[in-house]
């Protein structure tokens, strides 16, 4: 439930593309593997016009890689829909962003501090000050002062509206050592705590994360069972209005979790059958669970698409890939899938206009 909900979240995403003549089909590229940048642990965020930011602050376009903020100790761990990436610096620990060719530190007074999440057209950053959620608009900062019994958060992602999402951590009644987590949302400077799941087990409620929302305020996360290793599932769910909602489940399914969400409502995350130990990319549209490996317009041989990280405007999606046939970190790899037919250079460029043009006002 949501405790204390002081105002009403905007309102929904806007009607999900594909929703009226069923899903899209898509084609699959293999991201370059070389010392894992681009990896299933190091992918960080896709935009609109389908570059990718990867570890080492690269970033893939269209075959080739640049890498950004060279010489620097800053580690990029998001990047908007108008290519201002985001995350922080090693020595000291402090978060900043890169814009334009530039690294800018974010102000934080003497506390360590670093950046998880930026608004589309990248003027609203989000991340921790201390232990402290914080969110910074146009360089200014705001520290989100927690309530009792949480000791600590981060914002994770924010939208063009302000909302910001994330968890918060608290001891646990029968391990006190060990640190639970409620999901937080934070809109028009008024938080709200996520403490339970609609659906999620007992376990996975102790383990609750709001991981992206869009610039509608339309968020979604996962109740987690953190024994399920590597990206932790559980109970996916979504929040429109307030309400929280559990997404729908493949047949077969045991546990399911949301990764992002794009401003057209398509949330992308990943799915997992505990009998079969089976875990696949999934999409939901319009309320509707897809297995993204049956959306692709080619086969992949004996490769499987595992899990989805990050979805932009436009349709792409960065997924993670394995099987027998995969060789990278962990035995998967990388790739970006691209809606058919692929966005045109015109919508692209009209995006990314209309972020300028947003983050201008």
């Amino acid at each position: 439930m949501l405790k204390r909900h002081a105002h009403v979240l905007v309102a929904a995403a806007l009607t999900a593309a594909g929703a009226h003549g069923g899903p899209p089909r898509f084609s699959a590229i293999a991201l370059p593997q070389s010392a894992n940048t681009f990896g299933p642990s190091f992918v960080q965020g896709v935009t609109s016009t389908g570059a990718v930011l990867g570890s080492g602050n690269r970033i893939w376009r269209s075959g080739s890689v640049e890498q950004i903020a060279t010489g620097s100790a800053f580690t990029g761990i998001a990047i908007s829909e108008s290519g201002v990436v985001v995350g922080g610096t090693a020595t000291p620990r402090h978060a900043a962003f890169w814009s334009e060719g530039e690294l800018s530190p974010l102000e934080s007074g003497a506390e360590r501090s670093f950046a998880a999440g930026v608004s589309n057209d990248g003027s609203i950053i989000a991340g921790s000050v201390g232990r402290s959620p914080s969110v910074w608009n146009d360089g200014q900062r705001l520290v989100t002062a927690l309530d009792t019994p949480y000791t600590e958060g981060v914002f994770q992602g924010v939208g063009n509206d302000g909302t910001a999402v994330g968890r918060a951590l608290y001891p646990a009644t029968d391990i006190p050592e060990l640190n639970q987590s409620h999901g937080i949302i934070q809109h028009d400077g008024h938080i709200s705590y996520i403490e339970s799941v609609p659906g999620a087990t007992s376990i996975e409620q102790r383990w609750i994360e709001v991981t992206a929302t869009n610039s509608s305020g339309h968020s979604v996360g996962a109740a987690s069972d953190l024994s399920l290793a590597v990206n932790a599932l559980g109970t996916a769910f979504e929040v429109v209005d307030g309400q929280i909602d559990t997404l729908s489940k493949i047949q077969d399914t045991s546990h399911t979790a949301a990764r992002d969400i794009n401003d057209n409502g398509w949330i992308v995350g990943t799915s997992y059958n505990q009998t079969t130990d089976t875990r696949f990319a999934t999409l939901w549209l319009g309320g509707v669970a897809y297995n993204l490996n049956d959306l692709l317009s080619t086969t992949l041989g004996d490769l499987q698409v595992s899990s989805a990280h990050a979805v932009s405007n436009s349709g792409h999606i960065v997924v993670t890939v394995q099987g027998a046939g995969a060789t990278g970190f962990l035995g998967g790899v990388s790739y970006l899938l691209t809606p058919i037919p692929a966005p045109s250079s015109t919508m692209c460029i009209a995006l990314a206009i209309g972020a300028c043009s947003r983050r201008r006002r």
